[in-house]
């Protein structure tokens, strides 16, 4: 369980009751509890950037509806989720981060394509919601998947482009109108897609009705149990309304009984002590910066230049050194901690 202690705003009286997106259940617990402030802190630090933390930190309070906002845990499915239970828009997405990028390859692209591959002819037809540049699709048309047989929901312009020239098919007005045309797929996949993604009442029911019988949907996600240990230990939190649900096996056993299908597979990535250590080393900085201790946050405004990326390289080594019991203590549970989940789920 994680450690940090709850922290509610001096201005709340009482908690509103919640209960579990996903298996409706009263028995969850506060993890703990940020503001609208924090949050945009989390992207956009003040003491480099007053007006454009001031910004996002007002569309975070206007996606919130509220200032403040608790990470939550359910005991009956461990589930993991924000409250409220609100998933960033377009706008914020472009004020937190800016212009989209997309990694060439990862794990769970390759497994993926080990699991479709068996069952692939020239009917298969796969759908990926948020594809970026297609990279997963790709590897499918590299393994004998028809390019007219990809489609994708995808939703920036660029990539859009790119996908097109690729001769996949691109569908731009979302998956409800996919459903009305009543077009069917033997696989959905989504990859770090889901936990971005509210109203799960909806969503699975929606992708469920696009498969042919037989057909499959394939997730990846982030690992719930390595987060956890990643905020146990003072690293980053993951937080809303970025990342707004955290899965592990439980929980995604409850979404495929909500929805009357089976889970398949639930398939860990490989732990890496050297990559964990990496990330791990750039995370407990950046949190460090987010806190506003004066040298460190003075000096991670500056990693934009030369010089300053040099000097941040020279900080965050030194504090490494103090993270090193932290991967000791990581690289004995290795076996939970890999950093990525893919789950298969079939209907009934």
């Amino acid at each position: 369980m994680v450690s940090h202690p709850v922290r509610l705003p001096s201005n709340i009286r009482e908690i509103t009751l919640v209960v579990c997106p996903l298996c409706k259940s009263e028995d969850v617990q506060v993890v703990y509890s940020v503001t609208n402030a924090e949050a945009a802190q989390h992207w956009k630090l003040k003491e480099h950037d007053p007006a454009g933390h001031r910004a996002l930190s007002d569309k975070i309070e206007a996606l919130w509806g509220q200032k403040h906002a608790e990470s939550m845990l359910c005991h009956t499915c461990d589930f993991g989720f924000s409250s409220p239970f609100v998933a960033g828009d377009e706008s914020f997405y472009m004020m937190a981060h800016g212009a989209s990028r997309y990694p060439k390859d990862k794990w769970e692209f390759t497994r993926a394509v080990e699991l479709l591959k068996p069952r692939m002819n020239n009917d298969f037809r796969v759908l990926e919601i948020g594809s970026g540049y297609g990279f997963f699709l790709d590897k499918l048309v590299s393994v004998g998947l028809p390019p007219a047989n990809a489609w994708s929901l995808e939703y920036n312009d660029t990539a859009r482009d790119k996908l097109e020239a690729k001769g996949y098919r691109v569908f731009l007005d979302g998956l409800p109108a996919l459903i009305a045309l009543g077009e069917q797929f033997d696989a959905v996949c989504m990859f770090q897609v889901l936990e971005h993604s509210d109203n799960l009442d909806v969503l699975l029911p929606s992708l469920k009705s696009v498969l042919r019988p037989g057909g499959e949907i394939i997730f990846a996600v982030p690992n719930a149990k390595q987060v956890r240990f990643q905020e146990e230990h003072d690293s980053l939190l993951d937080m809303p309304p970025n990342h707004i649900s955290r899965w592990s096996e439980t929980s995604f056993r409850q979404l495929a009984g909500n929805n009357a299908m089976v889970l398949n597979e639930c398939s860990t990535e490989p732990f890496s002590l050297l990559m964990f250590a990496k990330q791990d080393a750039i995370y407990a900085y950046a949190r460090k910066a987010q806190k506003g201790a004066f040298l460190i946050s003075s000096v991670f405004n500056k990693r934009s230049s030369t010089v300053g990326r040099l000097a941040n390289m020279s900080i965050a080594a030194i504090m490494a050194v103090g993270r090193i019991p932290v991967w000791i203590k990581a690289r004995g549970q290795a076996r939970n901690l890999g950093p990525n989940l893919l789950v298969r789920l079939r209907s009934n």
